[in-house]
């Protein structure tokens, strides 16, 4: 399939979509874990959040979510993208009201209790009023503070500190026991894997094997593969 010309705008603002835990209505903790285990298996779960009177988030933009109340620890829980643009419908509690919805694919959610908690994220991103309590949902993250905000939540996602098969948890070791070797990692950040995946498609050709000249010396230097993806 050709592509298109058309480039795609870069979305550079991000949404808190707020989570009152106090209300036993607002999102049942049963839901919540439901939605956990289904990124567990599919890598998303896909729902709707209100988001009050915005109606100008576009599809794409970013968005955590950020346990609100005073019954349980407040901060960050979860990170996601918006799949759909705000839309009107019946008030979640009263149906006598109407407000605005967005879709959302949850790419990454904590244990419900594992926050990332308000005073750190108030001394990596001052200017959004974390201490003094975001009203409602939907409230924007300005470009400028929009990094700051995923790199304190990457710093305490759910795979943040995932472990390899056989790699020791901190703590004391003896001499000839498994020495522990940390490298990089990219290919988990959810948010490289769905700026790639809105730009190139979900969709893979066969891979293809070029072979490179006699001259090369080694195995490893006469075959490369090439993966190409097309829309």
């Amino acid at each position: 399939m050709a592509k298109s010309s058309k480039q795609q705008s870069v979305i550079t603002e991000g949404v808190i979509l707020g989570w009152n835990r106090d209300n036993p209505n607002a999102w049942p903790l049963d839901d919540y874990e439901a939605a956990r285990a289904e990124i567990d298996s599919r890598g998303h779960s896909d729902g709707f959040w209100s988001v009050g009177r915005r109606a100008n988030i576009e599809v794409g933009t970013q968005c955590f979510r950020l346990v609100q109340g005073r019954r349980h620890g407040r901060g960050l829980v979860g990170y996601g993208r918006v799949t759909e643009k705000p839309f009107v419908d019946t008030h979640y509690e009263d149906s006598s009201k109407l407000t605005h919805y967005v879709g959302v694919r949850w790419l990454e959610l904590s244990p419900v209790d594992d926050v990332v908690a308000v005073p750190e994220l108030h001394r990596r991103e001052p200017s959004i009023p974390w201490l003094k309590g975001i009203r409602g949902s939907g409230f924007p993250v300005a470009p400028e503070a929009l990094d700051r905000v995923y790199e304190v939540w990457r710093a305490s996602a759910p795979d943040a500190e995932e472990r390899s098969p056989g790699e020791l948890e901190p703590g004391e070791c003896w001499e000839g026991s498994v020495r522990t070797i940390r490298v990089n990692r990219y290919e988990r950040d959810p948010r490289a894997r769905s700026v790639c995946l809105a730009h190139h498609g979900n969709r893979a050709q066969p891979a293809t094997w070029i072979s490179q000249r006699s001259t090369v010396r080694s195995w490893a230097d006469e075959l490369s593969m090439s993966i190409t993806w097309s829309r």
